[in-house]
C-alpha cells in the first residue's frame, strides 16, 4: 500500500462475488518494501474502503455480494 494516504479495509472476492477474505485497517506503507496482503484462496477482484468502512456496513464472511461486469 505504498503511497497510500489513509489507511483501507482490503476486501477480496472470487469469481461468483462471494467474499473470500477481508483485512481491516490496512495503514499506508511509509518504507520502500511493502508489506503484501493475499488472502487462503485464489481471488478475482479486489475491493479497497476506507479503514472502517467494511464494520461501520457490516460487511463479513458470508456477505453476498454481486459483481456487475460493465463493457
Amino acid at each position: 500500500m505504498k503511497e497510500t494516504l489513509i489507511p483501507l479495509d482490503l476486501i477480496f472476492f472470487d469469481q461468483n462475488g462471494q467474499l473470500l477474505e477481508i483485512h481491516h485497517n490496512l495503514q499506508p506503507c511509509e518504507i520502500t518494501v511493502c508489506k503484501t496482503y493475499t488472502n487462503k484462496k485464489p481471488a478475482q477482484y479486489a475491493l479497497e474502503l476506507p479503514a472502517g468502512t467494511a464494520k461501520r456496513l457490516g460487511i463479513k464472511k458470508g456477505t453476498d455480494f454481486t459483481i456487475i461486469k460493465s463493457d
